[in-house]
């Protein structure tokens, strides 16, 4: 059995995952503002989207049908945002640099990104 703790827990991460086919309501798209960028998303049914809790998001009104999405919010292990900002992009760095980045770089990234959630996780 998981027990709860009787404390609030923190929301750092939301999940918005989609139920309903888009071709069947009008309006409902999810906005998630990522720095000066705002995303629009409508997802089919089964996708999802993760993102900060601190981003500011919001859903637009559904104007025809009906929209059904579930929500879920996680505690990361990371309590503070701007570190796991900064564990994001170290990983961003990597994947998005995919072949193109030497074996020797890539085994350092790894380790600074290990390094790094093994100090902030602790505390």
């Amino acid at each position: 059995m998981i027990m709860v703790p009787a404390a609030p827990l923190r929301s750092d991460v939301s999940t918005t995952i989609f139920l309903a086919d888009p071709s069947t309501y009008e309006g409902g798209e999810l906005h998630v503002q990522m720095g000066d960028q705002s995303i629009k998303i409508k997802g089919e049914p089964g996708s999802a989207i993760i993102y900060p809790s601190i981003s500011m998001h919001g859903v637009e009104p559904v104007t025809k049908g009906e929209r059904i999405a579930a929500i879920a919010f996680t505690e990361s292990y990371i309590r503070d945002p701007a570190k796991r900002e900064i564990l994001y992009q170290v990983q961003e760095v990597s994947a998005e640099e995919g072949f193109n980045i030497s074996w020797e770089n890539r085994n350092r990234l790894d380790f600074i990104r290990n390094n790094l959630r093994r100090m902030w996780d602790s505390e």
